[in-house]
């Protein structure tokens, strides 16, 4: 059986001083954050170690992709690891020089994140605050989340939980973390919605539209399916 867990996003931006704890977290979170576009799909991949990760559902059989890292630059990557069970797939990138190399991106991006230890988050509680990044505008953004709930699952994933592969745009294979900045897993696909939840979405719309109430905060879509960091790390570390 294999562990997961779901999480839903909120319009809220995080922006906070640069130069307080949160700001580093969310320095670290745009990072280790790369745009990964496939000729159907733009989504998002998260840098651990030497690779990129991200969702299976993004990647799906394409060999190639594009990159974009958070300070604009572009390049191309191979997918050349798949993760079948997680759903989870491992891009490197063609260019082929060292790490090590002065003008390696990975080179350049390992001394930005040095201070930034890779830490697997432990247990949250439903509602617990989460951090992920978000592409949707064109540009990298840290989200506020929400921990929904965790699951444990044996068949397949689109059978047994109606998986939206084709959604959420721009937020399918991107890096989640606590607020300490330990990371918590990678975003898969979105849960395909139901007609009950469509009906709740709409009546809390209207209550909120009648009682003239703006809330700073709101949950979009639909609850998200995440491969936890243990999962993630165990993919990292297969050649």
């Amino acid at each position: 059986m294999r562990k997961t867990f779901l999480f839903v996003e909120t319009d809220s931006k995080v922006e906070p001083p640069s130069d307080g704890e949160l700001g580093k977290t969310v320095k670290n979170i745009l990072s280790r954050g790369v745009v990964v576009k496939t000729p159907v799909m733009i989504g998002l991949g998260v840098i651990l170690g030497d690779n990129i990760i991200t969702s299976l559902f993004l990647v799906g059989n394409f060999s190639l992709v594009s990159i974009w890292f958070s300070k604009g630059k572009k390049t191309s990557a191979f997918v050349v690891g798949r993760d079948e069970k997680n759903n989870l797939a491992k891009l490197r990138l063609a260019d082929i020089k060292s790490k090590e190399s002065p003008d390696s991106i990975f080179g350049k991006l390992n001394k930005e994140l040095i201070s930034h230890k890779l830490v697997p988050a432990g247990p949250r509680a439903i509602g617990d605050p989460l951090f992920v990044a978000n592409s949707r505008s064109g540009v990298l953004k840290v989200k506020v989340a929400a921990m929904f709930y965790g699951v444990y699952v044996d068949e397949r994933w689109e059978n047994s939980w109606r998986i939206n592969s084709n959604a959420p745009v721009g937020l399918m294979g991107s890096g989640i973390w606590d607020e300490e900045g330990q990371f918590m897993g990678v975003s898969l696909a979105s849960r395909v919605p139901s007609l009950e939840n469509l009906r709740k979405v709409v009546a809390q719309a209207i209550a909120r539209k009648r009682n003239k109430e703006l809330p700073q905060s709101s949950y979009i879509g639909d609850p998200v399916y995440a491969a936890p960091a243990n999962a993630v790390l165990d993919f990292v570390e297969t050649k």
